[in-house]
């Protein structure tokens, strides 16, 4: 049965070229198998048209394909196992009779250790076999100490993951709650900026609607005594003789309220700025406040100069122009 199974696996390891055993042996992508020399040969000619081809099945490759060389190693074991599973072609006497050819891997009898074997390195087949139960024992040993260290290793891993994870995962929520307490703290700076901003807008208003109410006033005063003057003038026109020019100017314009001098510009200014913890709200500087709490007044009107006669024309005339121009 053993010969059978060693021919069936030559018969299927022959180059279908050459029709010898593989030399070499390689795959190409269709899945045959050639000597490396006898598919190179076959090939370089084929490289005129650049089409190459399998020769069993024709299946075409373009451009031409690599070839792979596991199966040289797989004829190579098959080798090895076909000359030291082998019979031997003497009958073994019993189990002791067996002897292990280290020189050609196969086991033989006595006789061939004396004949064909002569001078090889042989042992008993029960210490070869006690000897290569020992190697592949540690061998196992040897493996199954490297998965333990490996799974040690992979668990450790696993934690370290697990912990940078959880790191992560709590310095984005610091992370978070830190911007949180920011939005918030600006949120409170900027409600106390808008209340400090109101209430200074309050003031001025206050105190610009109090001042156009007292300019107010003096215009209502100013053109209520304008009246008074028109109407005098036209009594003056027609009774009484005209007075000097200059003392009735006088006398007029000293009647007149000194005009209120224009309201200086008020505003206030609130600078920002960061401390390491806080916002510091610096009020700006307030506007300086005149005599008595209100807008600083010019001085009094200086008296306009009224000429001393007036030049001719009638009575009338002269009364009417030396009032208007006092």
């Amino acid at each position: 049965m053993a010969q059978r199974g060693i021919s069936l696996d030559e018969d299927m390891l022959r180059c279908s070229i050459c029709l010898d055993l593989l030399k070499d042996p390689v795959t190409i992508p269709c899945g045959h198998n050639y000597c490396s020399e006898c598919i190179k040969n076959h090939w370089k000619q084929q490289d005129q048209k650049a089409i190459y081809s399998c020769p069993q099945c024709r299946e075409v490759f373009t451009p031409r394909p690599v070839v792979g060389k596991m199966l040289a190693e797989l004829v190579e074991e098959i080798k090895k196992v076909a000359l030291r599973d082998a019979p031997c072609l003497h009958q073994y006497v019993g189990p002791g009779d067996e002897i292990f050819c280290r020189s050609d891997q196969r086991t033989i009898c006595f006789l061939c250790s004396m004949d064909e074997h002569k001078g090889h390195d042989t042992v008993s087949a029960a210490a070869e076999r006690t000897e290569w139960q020992q190697e592949l024992g540690a061998r196992r040993q040897d493996i199954w100490q490297r998965v333990q260290d490996r799974e040690e290793a992979l668990k450790l891993l696993q934690k370290e993951g697990d912990i940078i994870t959880g790191s992560a995962s709590d310095t984005v929520e610091n992370i978070q709650a830190m911007f949180k307490q920011l939005l918030q703290l600006l949120a409170q700076r900027s409600y106390d900026i808008q209340q400090l901003i109101g209430s200074q807008q309050g003031a001025e208003m206050r105190q610009v609607e109090e001042l156009q109410q007292r300019v107010q006033q003096e215009i209502s005063e100013l053109t209520r005594r304008d009246q008074e003057l028109e109407k005098l003038v036209l009594v003056l026109t027609r009774l009484l003789p005209p007075p000097p020019c200059a003392a009735r100017g006088s006398h007029l314009f000293s009647l007149l309220p000194a005009p209120p001098s224009e309201p200086a510009a008020s505003f206030f200014f609130i600078s920002l700025r960061f401390g390491s913890e806080r916002l510091i709200l610096e009020p700006g500087p307030e506007p300086e406040p005149g005599p008595g709490g209100g807008l600083n007044p010019e001085a009094a009107a200086e008296p306009v100069p009224v000429p001393a006669a007036c030049p001719g024309g009638s009575s009338a005339t002269r009364r009417t122009a030396c009032v208007r121009s006092g």
